[in-house]
């Protein structure tokens, strides 16, 4: 019986081989920019730039969020496609005066 160690990330062994390419996970959308205001009530726009998806396609961004002073405040919105076809969202049914924290995926 083989046993093959177990690594995350490693692909060193196909990156001399011809007729490979190495795929990862791709990274996380960053630059996350949030705005609300008297335009969008109730709501935020989130812009992102776009990750490099390291040979393995995006086909979902997900953003969540959290209201900081009520924990139950929070929801999940996906936005999907090979690869989805926005860098921005907006999130409605937030509640006026209050702080969120989002995060994407």
């Amino acid at each position: 019986e083989e046993t093959y160690p177990q690594s995350t990330n490693n692909f060193t062994k196909w990156l001399s081989s011809p007729g490979y390419f190495t795929f990862d996970y791709p990274n996380k959308p960053y630059d996350v920019v949030g705005e609300s205001g008297h335009s969008l009530p109730s709501a935020a726009n989130l812009t992102f730039t776009a990750p490099n998806d390291n040979n393995d396609g995006i086909v979902e961004y997900r953003v969540t969020w959290t209201n900081v002073n009520k924990a139950y405040d929070t929801g999940t919105q996906s936005l999907l496609g090979t690869p989805p076809s926005t860098d921005s969202v907006v999130i409605y049914n937030l509640t006026n005066g209050q702080q969120y924290t989002f995060s994407t995926e």
